[in-house]
């Protein structure tokens, strides 16, 4: 028995689109969040001070994270869309071979 791929572009679409919108509302809850997680220190006490410089330095860490996670979403979206456009193309360059034929 022959293998077969059924491949439909618009789902694969439709999926590029969730990864791109996924990214968008990840990049905008990050930046939305961004003051909060960054607080000037309660006072100028040594805890204060170190609790600040702590709760930065998590942030620059989640923020730095954050943009790979964004960016890698971004490329899958891409090649998703990508390979939908490519499936599409085929599609229609053999539909139309196939109506030439008839």
């Amino acid at each position: 028995m022959g293998e077969q791929l059924y491949v439909n572009p618009e789902a694969l679409q439709e999926a590029a689109q969730r990864l791109e919108a996924m990214a968008h509302r990840l990049s905008a809850d990050l930046a939305r969040c961004a003051p909060a997680l960054s607080p000037m220190p309660a006072g100028l006490d040594e805890v204060s001070v170190a609790a600040a410089r702590w709760s930065t330095s998590a942030s620059s860490s989640l923020n730095h994270r954050t943009h790979a996670a964004v960016a890698e979403l971004r490329a899958a979206s891409g090649a998703l869309a990508a390979i939908a456009a490519g499936y599409s193309t085929n599609d229609e360059t053999f539909s139309a071979a196939l109506h030439a034929r008839s």
